[in-house]
C-alpha cells in the first residue's frame, strides 16, 4: 500500500495486478503479470511505498527481502549475481521511463 514502509519486493508467480498512483486523481499507471516484480524500491531503500498494487485476478507472489537475498548470495553466488543484475536492469528501465515522462511533461 502507498505510504506504508516496505523492505521487500515481490515477484508475481501467478496472476495479474494493477499499479495505481496518486492521491485524489488516482491513475492506473501499469499492469503487471507473471514474472514481473514490484516493491523493489522498498527492498533497496526500506522506504515508503509510492503506489498501490491491486490484484486483478487471483495472485501468487514470492516475497524477497534483504535477508533472503543474503542467504542466496552465500549459498548460490552465481544465482545471486543474476538476481542483482536483473534488479539493476529493472531499476534502470524504470528510471529511464520516469525520465522520459518528465521530459514529455516539461515539453507541454
Amino acid at each position: 500500500r502507498r505510504g506504508e514502509r516496505g523492505d521487500e519486493m515481490y515477484v508475481i508467480i501467478r496472476g495479474a495486478t494493477e499499479v495505481w498512483a496518486g492521491d485524489r486523481d488516482r491513475q492506473r499507471i501499469r499492469d503487471l503479470k507473471r514474472g514481473d516484480v514490484f516493491g523493489e524500491m522498498g527492498l533497496v531503500r526500506q522506504s515508503e511505498r509510492s503506489a498501490d498494487v491491486v490484484a486483478a485476478s487471483a495472485v501468487e507472489v514470492l516475497a524477497v527481502d534483504e535477508r533472503f537475498l543474503r542467504r542466496i548470495q552465500r549459498r548460490y553466488p552465481r544465482i545471486a549475481s543474476k538476481v542483482f543484475l536483473n534488479l539493476t536492469r529493472i531499476l534502470s528501465d524504470r528510471l529511464e521511463r520516469t525520465t522520459e515522462q518528465f521530459v514529455a511533461a516539461a515539453a507541454r
